[in-house]
């Protein structure tokens, strides 16, 4: 019932501290399906920082000009998203 619930999440760039395989799990935990890649199912692509835009991006961005729904959230939408926006200790 949270905000990632029945969404189809993929994600692209570096999400430091956090490892993609913990925020994948926190992600399932929430409701949602990880996808791999971007596709006509996916309906949020995380970006987080990258030095360019991702080829992952790129295909979100043509898939939403075409008309489908997909959000583009970067690295804080989705910390805020899994409860995880408290500072790490360190």
């Amino acid at each position: 019932d949270g905000l990632l619930f029945g969404q189809n999440v993929t994600l692209t760039g570096d999400f430091a501290p956090y490892d993609k395989g913990r925020l994948w799990e926190l992600i399932a935990q929430a409701g949602a399906t990880v996808g791999k890649n971007t596709t006509k199912k996916t309906t949020i692509l995380v970006a987080g920082p990258w030095d360019s835009m991702t080829s992952k991006e790129k295909k979100a961005r043509e898939y939403k000009e075409k008309g489908q729904d997909i959000q583009i959230w970067d690295e804080k939408q989705l910390f805020t998203a899994l409860g995880l926006d408290e500072q790490p200790p360190f």
